[in-house]
Order: structure tokens, then sequence, then C-alpha cells
């Protein structure tokens, strides 16, 4: 079994075998990282980089359009132009049924001397 290929075995000890025989991560997780403190020689530049990143705005339509740093306002712009459409649609269609049934019952009369 330690010299088979990954994509041969089958079964429950699958994972076992792939966590032992494959390297470690090429990006590994935050956890195994650490944080910004605990770099030694790149700290400075590293916390420029980070906050001229989280100061950043988009600045033109297709990077508002596109933009999901900010996964809420994200989400939330997209709901408010959502309900902003479905109101014109349905105020549209409220003033056609109006005219539909408000025109036939009252003719237009017109005064002519």
């Amino acid at each position: 079994m330690d010299g088979e290929n990954v994509t041969t075995v089958a079964g429950p000890s699958t994972t076992s075998l792939m966590r032992r025989n494959l390297p470690t991560p090429l990006f590994p997780t935050s956890s195994v990282v650490g944080t910004l403190e605990d770099s030694k020689y790149w700290r400075h530049r590293l916390s420029i980089s980070q906050q001229a990143y989280d100061d950043s705005e988009p600045k033109v339509l297709a990077q508002w359009l596109s933009d999901r740093c900010k996964w809420v306002q994200w989400y939330i712009f997209w709901i408010a132009v959502l309900i902003i459409i479905l109101t014109i649609v349905f105020a549209f269609f409220q003033f056609v049924s109006i005219m539909l049934v408000y025109y036939p019952s009252h003719p237009i009369k017109s005064e002519r001397r």
C-alpha cells in the first residue's frame, strides 16, 4: 500500500494515505502561517501593503459591480438594485392596469363651440 498510486486506492483509508504521501500544501492555512506580528523581515512592508489594500475602494462602475472584498455591502447593493427594478416594473404595470380600467369607462369629451 505504500507504493500505490493515490488515485487507484479506494475506501476509508484513502484520506489517511493521501495525508501520508502528499507533500505539505503550497498555500497553508493562516493558522500555520501566523500573524503579521510573527514576521521578522517583512512586517513593515506587509503592514503597509495590507493597509493600502484595506483602504482601497472601487473607483469605476465596473469595479463596484465586481468588488467582492466587502461581500455584505455587495449583497446589500444588489438587493437594493433588485428592489428598485421591481418597484419600477410593478409601478408600470399598475399604471397600465389603471389606464385600461379607467379610460374605457370615462371617454374623453372634447369641448367644441
